[in-house]
């Protein structure tokens, strides 16, 4: 594209935000007319639910507006996931506060009923600030564990305007209750503006954390690694440039994701930033040598161009990514956890955490396409309650499919599956039959050839007269 025509759409994006977005339909289609989306369509490594697991509070509560920045463990001690995040009040949209939530399955929450956490009382006399995004680790030290934590502290006027922002410390013996031990980075003054994006322990017993440093104009970007073996005394050790460039769509990292893999490897997942198309996307890398300088690039983990396309001009995102290993009763899967942020149009996008399992490596990953507690009598399952599989580059697929029938239950069930080449477009692919056994749980392998590049599953009860209960369907994939 000329330098003077980039410049000239550059220009018509600057008139329609100051406008307040009048004649932006004539300018999206002008972009997209003229510009390719700059990623590609179909992702390959997320099979990710479209229904949230963590949502915003009811009106009146102290996170009704959003929550977001998810911070999610495996713990083996509690045999629970467990889940530090940030909520948010309405209308403003701010008044940030960490809250805490668990599940025994990772996808049914529930939130503590003490929420919010704790306040840091640093506010250097400003009549509003924000204390959010908890990242930590949890450490055993002489026979105990001990959780050390990291987060934002960031101060406001009374109008709410950002003014000043720190990056901060604490521990804690519960991971309920936490103590401020100090600061990793001091407060800076806007348009400055500095957040920790992760934090984690190496093989050594060294605290590693990663802090975003930028600039709210969105023309610099840095994300920079410190270490520390007692977590009082901090190394800047590497610093990654991350700012914009010059092209149209000018793009940054942020919410960068570490999660170590053993020796000196790591999997890095993180948060790409369009500028004018305020996307924000989820990408994927590795990392050797112990070094984020040292990365190599996988691809995007999720891709939701479509969509996001249609969106133009307002607040959408798939952002603040966490990954944890769990070992399930289908084996240690990879489950990711992001925020998907919001638009003015509630019913295309949401405030809320949503998550997927990550399909790494080479071995066989079975994931749960399908559960829900009951399908009424002659109805079928939501296939918003399914969740999109995406098979680029898998080899081979099976689906298992389960339902309990009533002891009176005269006709069998159907699970149909929807293939889509975008993610976005789903039309019947094929199906297969979970066949009567009256008061029997039953259940049914089915091979399918791994054509398309996206499926969801439905189940339909055949019986107008009987529930059926416990129904499940599951894909075991295989590169």
């Amino acid at each position: 594209m000329p330098a003077v025509h980039e410049q000239e759409l550059k220009k018509k994006l600057e008139e329609v935000w100051q406008s307040g977005g009048a004649g932006r339909e004539a300018l999206r289609e002008e972009i997209d007319r003229r510009i390719p989306l700059p990623l590609p369509i179909i992702s390959t490594r997320v099979a990710r639910r479209f229904r949230p697991v963590l949502t915003r509070g009811s009106p009146g509560s102290w996170d009704d507006s959003r929550v977001d920045n998810p911070w999610v463990i495996w713990d083996p001690w509690w045999r629970k996931f467990r889940m530090w995040y940030t909520g948010r009040k309405a209308p403003e949209d701010h008044y940030g506060r960490v809250g805490y939530a668990s599940s025994s399955d990772g996808i049914t929450w529930t939130k503590y009923a003490k929420n919010p956490l704790f306040l840091d009382p640093d506010n250097k006399g400003y009549p509003n600030w924000d204390t959010e995004g908890l990242r930590l680790v949890i450490k055993m030290e002489e026979r105990k564990r001990k959780y050390y934590g990291v987060y934002e502290q960031v101060l406001r006027d009374e109008n709410l305007v950002f003014q000043e922002t720190a990056t901060k410390l604490a521990v804690s013996d519960d991971g309920i209750n936490w103590t401020p031990t100090g600061y990793l980075l001091d407060f800076v003054k806007s348009p400055n503006f500095i957040e920790p994006t992760c934090i984690w322990v190496d093989g050594e017993g060294n605290f590693h954390i990663l802090v975003s440093r930028r600039t709210l104009g969105l023309t610099q970007a840095v994300i920079e690694h410190y270490v520390s073996g007692d977590f009082e005394s901090w190394e800047l050790v590497e610093t990654l440039d991350l700012s914009f460039d010059r092209s149209l769509y000018g793009k940054r990292w942020e919410d960068m994701f570490v999660l170590p893999m053993g020796g000196s490897a790591a999997l890095v997942l993180y948060n790409v930033v369009y500028q004018y198309r305020y996307l924000h996307t989820l990408e994927m890398a590795t990392a050797f040598g112990g070094r984020l300088k040292n990365l190599v690039y996988l691809g995007p983990a999720i891709t939701p161009n479509l969509e996001i396309s249609k969106n133009l001009f307002d607040y959408y995102c798939y952002h603040e990514p966490c990954v944890v290993v769990a070992p399930t009763r289908y084996g240690e899967e990879y489950r990711v956890y992001w925020f998907r942020g919001y638009s003015p149009d509630e019913d295309t996008v949401t405030g809320d955490i949503h998550m997927g399992w990550l399909l790494v490596g080479e071995d066989k990953t079975v994931i749960p396409v399908l559960s829900v507690s009951s399908v009424g009598a002659g109805a079928t399952s939501d296939i918003w309650d399914s969740v999109e599989l995406p098979l680029h580059g898998v080899n081979s697929l099976n689906l298992t499919a389960k339902a309990t029938f009533d002891a009176a239950a005269t006709a069998g069930a159907k699970v149909h599956v929807y293939a889509s080449s975008d993610g976005i477009d789903y039309s019947e692919y094929t199906s297969f039959d979970i066949p009567l056994q009256a008061g029997q749980t039953v259940i049914v392998h089915q091979p399918l050839t791994p054509a398309p590049a996206f499926i969801k599953v439905t189940v339909e009860n055949l019986d107008g007269a009987h529930s059926i209960t416990d129904v499940v369907v599951e894909a075991t994939v295989g590169k």
